[in-house]
């Protein structure tokens, strides 16, 4: 059985690996994950049942990208193996400290789909809260003069 992803510390444990196990059985022994779980366990009972693609599915959009993993987006391939993928996501909104960077050369989403089939679109300006969205809404607050 081939790994889903490759890794390069193959044979190193993570820092603070005892720990990490002696909370993971704790969740485990309550019926609960932690979030970082989810996915490396549905891929290893996907393994044990037998893997379920879903080939009709034409395009995943995935929101917050950067908050992925390179293992969450190949199981997402993996799930949906001829679906084509948007990734929106601002590394600058990151909640891990681990996040992934979606405009670098070695991101997941080029080596897994490879440079070919990958585009980056920056987007320059946000439409969040603009000086006229703040006046409108700042016009429903209780107390505000209209």
């Amino acid at each position: 059985m081939k790994p889903l992803i490759e890794n390069k510390r193959m044979g190193q444990s993570p820092q603070h690996w005892p720990e990490i196990c002696k909370q993971t059985k704790a969740m485990i022994l309550q019926n609960k994950l932690f979030h970082e779980d989810a996915t490396p366990y549905l891929y290893v009972k996907e393994m044990i049942e037998g893997v379920r693609t879903n080939t009709e599915i034409r395009y995943v959009f995935v929101d917050e990208g950067q908050d992925y993993s390179a293992f969450q987006y190949e199981y997402l391939k993996k799930l949906f193996p001829r679906a084509r993928m948007t990734v929106l996501g601002d590394f600058g909104q990151a909640i891990f400290m681990q996040a992934t960077d979606l405009a670098a050369s070695n991101s997941p989403l080029v080596q897994l789909y490879g440079e070919g089939e990958t585009t980056l679109i920056r987007l320059v300006r946000s439409y969040r809260s603009t000086k006229e969205i703040v006046e409108f809404t700042r016009q429903m607050l209780p107390g505000e003069k209209r």
